[in-house]
């Protein structure tokens, strides 16, 4: 899985935007975890989840997401979940929205 972390330049206050380029699923959620982990102690600005091209999420990226959620919250730090169409209806129909804070973005 290839991710991409980084402060966003087209973003007008300072984040850090963690993109998953491909589907949460448990064999990419174990090695993402301690990435994730390491990149939000260091952490000083809101927090946006891109997930914006994932079509597959398990139970292991779910969990994933509401690790990153409780270690932002830890620290004071908004989490923002960019979602597409699909992933939103998905984390409807689980009640998530009421967790997270989504944003719904198509595919590029």
């Amino acid at each position: 899985m290839r991710k991409s972390i980084s402060p966003s330049p087209a973003d007008p206050q300072d984040t850090l935007r963690i993109t998953a380029e491909r589907n949460l699923v448990r064999e990419f959620c174990l090695e993402l975890e301690k990435r994730f982990q390491a990149e939000i102690e260091k952490a000083k600005t809101p927090v946006v989840l891109d997930l914006v091209r994932v079509s597959l999420i398990d139970s292991s990226g779910i969990a994933l997401c509401v690790g990153l959620l409780k270690e932002c919250q830890k620290k004071n730090l908004p989490l923002t979940v960019e979602v597409n169409p699909d992933l939103d209806s998905f984390f409807r129909l689980l009640k998530l929205n009421r967790v997270f804070q989504f944003v719904k973005k198509e595919k590029a």
